[in-house]
C-alpha cells in the first residue's frame, strides 16, 4: 500500500530554492555578506530578528536597510570568530531553513557570544523575500555568562 501524495513540489522550484540555499550558504561561511544580499535578496525583502538590534527594529524592510544594518552589526563587533551553517539547508516548497551557528566578540562589552540560531528564508520569483531568525534565548544568555567568566 502507498501513501497518497498531499501534494507535489514543482521539481524547477525545488531546485531553485536548493541553489539559492547553497549559494547563500557559500556566502556566510565566507563572511561574504554583501555578496549574499545583493546576488540573493529581493529589492523589498524582509528581515525579522526575535529583538532589535543597535539602532534597527526587530524587522526591517528593503535591500538597502538590510545591508545598512549589516554595516552597523559588523562595526559594532570586536571580531567574528566564525559564523557557519551548522545543519541544513532544509528545503521546503516555498523555502528553506538551516541552523547557524555564531561566534563573535562584541566590541562594547568585549564579551564572546556563541549560539545557535534557525534561519527561516521564504522565496519567491527567484529572491529572498523574508528572512527570519529565531534562537533559544536561554542558550543565548548562558553563552554570555560563560563568556563573561572566562574572560575573569
Amino acid at each position: 500500500m502507498s501513501l497518497p501524495v498531499i501534494h507535489e513540489l514543482d521539481s524547477d522550484k525545488v531546485r531553485s530554492i536548493k541553489e539559492i540555499a547553497y549559494g547563500l550558504i557559500e556566502c556566510w561561511n565566507a563572511m561574504d555578506f554583501h555578496r549574499a544580499y545583493t546576488t540573493y535578496y529581493a529589492e523589498d525583502a524582509v528581515k525579522c530578528e526575535p529583538t532589535a538590534i543597535g539602532d534597527f527594529p526587530n524587522e526591517i524592510q528593503g535591500l538597502e536597510n538590510l545591508i545598512a544594518q549589516e554595516d552597523s552589526i559588523q562595526q559594532e563587533l570586536m571580531e567574528t570568530h566564525q559564523i557557519q551553517v551548522a545543519e541544513g539547508p532544509f528545503i521546503g516548497a516555498n523555502g528553506f531553513s538551516v541552523i547557524i551557528k555564531s561566534d563573535f566578540t562584541h566590541g562594547a562589552t568585549n564579551t564572546r557570544h556563541i549560539f545557535r540560531e534557525v534561519g527561516i528564508f521564504t522565496i519567491a520569483d527567484g529572491k529572498v523575500v523574508r528572512e527570519e531568525y529565531q534562537f533559544d534565548e536561554a542558550e543565548y544568555q548562558l553563552a554570555t555568562v560563560l563568556a563573561a567568566e572566562h574572560a575573569e
